[in-house]
């Protein structure tokens, strides 16, 4: 992992193992400032890849990748969805111990998507990283990560599906168009939207788990999707997050308006509309052409 602290051993917070783990970090980190090392120089391709393996063999959250994402493009770099998307149909889920080099390790030893002979932050190269680290120990639980993209003519760009064994792999609904959360939770808890797809725009950034817990709550999981350019944590509810924000306004998935009939497909990998894409270009057309700054490449 790339940009993996000096000791990538985790320790609880506020032990002294810990506070040495942090003293050793903000060592390197100084030398490598002082050696101008800098994150363009460090972020090549072998580390970024090693930093998404290692989140999703542990089953993190796509949010986890968001700061990768960031990092990279503004270091001149360009990252998308399909990047993270080829490596999540490579990466094994796995269950054992946590440290960063143990998952390497493994990873290593089932996959080719770690390079041991790629330098870490602190100067060592994987293989020397990971020397120490018995091998196994690790339970398989999906050959795959729970991670895949999904685009087509209502998001050109694609948003990600975190999906579970129990989330539907394909939905087919009227769209219902909210810019907040407020609006759709009380939509869906007062019993006035039941069934179709809740699209969240103007989320970019946010958080759209308490809308989950929401439709859990009034027994909707089988009859409510949702799309957003937020995210969340990964349910039994179909989600497709990290859309391309609605700001940016020519944008198909800015134009989705209520009663549009949206089809989400995982087993396809598509997300789309009914609209044709004439009406479609009508309503870019009607909205302002600004597009404001993003991660997606």
């Amino acid at each position: 992992m790339g940009f993996a602290p000096i000791n990538s051993t985790l320790h609880p917070i506020g032990s002294g193992a810990h506070l040495q783990s942090a003293f050793s970090a903000g060592t390197q980190i100084v030398k490598n400032a002082q050696n101008f090392l800098t994150p363009k120089k460090l972020l090549t391709k072998a580390p970024i890849i090693h930093a998404t393996a290692v989140v999703l063999a542990i089953g993190g959250s796509a949010l986890s990748l968001v700061p990768l994402l960031h990092l990279v493009n503004e270091n001149g770099a360009k990252l998308n969805h399909e990047f993270f998307a080829d490596i999540a149909a490579k990466c094994p889920v796995l269950s054992g111990s946590y440290s960063v080099a143990a998952v390497m390790n493994e990873l290593a030893r089932m996959t080719k998507l770690i390079e041991k002979d790629a330098t870490l932050f602190d100067g060592r190269t994987v293989s020397q990283h990971t020397s120490k680290i018995r091998a196994g120990g690790f339970e398989e639980l999906s050959p795959t990560a729970q991670l895949v993209l999904c685009r087509g003519t209502a998001c050109e760009d694609g948003g990600y599906v975190q999906f579970t064994k129990d989330t539907p792999t394909n939905f087919k609904g009227k769209a219902w168009v909210y810019r907040t959360l407020e609006e759709a939770d009380t939509a869906i808890a007062t019993g006035a939207v039941r069934e179709g797809v809740i699209v969240l725009q103007d989320c970019f950034g946010a958080s759209v788990t308490s809308i989950i817990a929401t439709i859990e709550g009034m027994g909707c999981e089988s009859t409510l999707a949702v799309v957003t350019d937020g995210y969340a944590e990964p349910s039994n509810i179909l989600v497709v997050q990290k859309c391309r924000p609605a700001t940016c306004d020519n944008e198909a998935f800015a134009n989705i308006q209520t009663d549009d009939m949206l089809e989400i497909d995982l087993v396809r990998g598509r997300f789309n509309t009914s609209i044709l894409a004439k009406d479609m270009k009508t309503r870019s057309k009607k909205h302002s052409a600004t597009k404001v700054a993003t991660f997606f490449a």
